[in-house]
């Protein structure tokens, strides 16, 4: 198929915006920048280095375990997803897919060189798939009906 490097320009408009929080930063905080930005997860960063990832799975989880919890409180680094998992830019796919999977991970960071360059979602990944597919069916039509010139 492609490389996450195809999939991150293809779903970035800007690569190297990459929306973070430090650990200190409140969860109603992070909760308010993913209402805000309509995504599902946030990296956890202190300057360059990745610290972990916090995702609305996170915070529902911790809430139902913990009622009392309270978001205005508690900081981002007792609820978050510590060290996660990582790609970089040169993983196919569908090796990304199949570790999403196998992990039951929906987002994935992604380093090159030791830095952060971006984030996969299952989203992302859903978005790419159809339009590899809607690919395949084009040109197996253009194949079908002889509209392909065939020199």
């Amino acid at each position: 198929m492609t490389q996450v490097s195809a999939l991150i320009n293809a779903t970035h408009k800007d690569p190297s915006v990459v929306y973070r929080v430090g650990p200190e930063t409140r969860v109603s905080e992070a909760v308010a920048l993913m209402e805000e930005k309509n995504i599902g997860a946030l990296l956890v960063m202190e300057g360059k280095v990745l610290l972990g990832i916090i995702t609305e799975r996170d915070i529902t989880r911790k809430v139902a375990k913990y009622p009392s919890v309270n978001s205005g409180v508690i900081k981002v680094s007792a609820v978050m997803t510590a060290n996660p998992e990582t790609i970089t830019p040169s993983t196919q796919l569908i090796d990304c897919m199949e570790l999403m999977k196998e992990k039951g991970f929906r987002h994935v960071p992604v380093i090159d060189k030791g830095e952060v360059v971006g984030i996969v979602s299952m989203r992302d990944v859903l978005i790419a798939l159809v339009r590899y597919q809607e690919l395949v069916a084009q040109n197996l039509q253009d194949y079908i009906t002889g509209s392909v010139y065939r020199g």
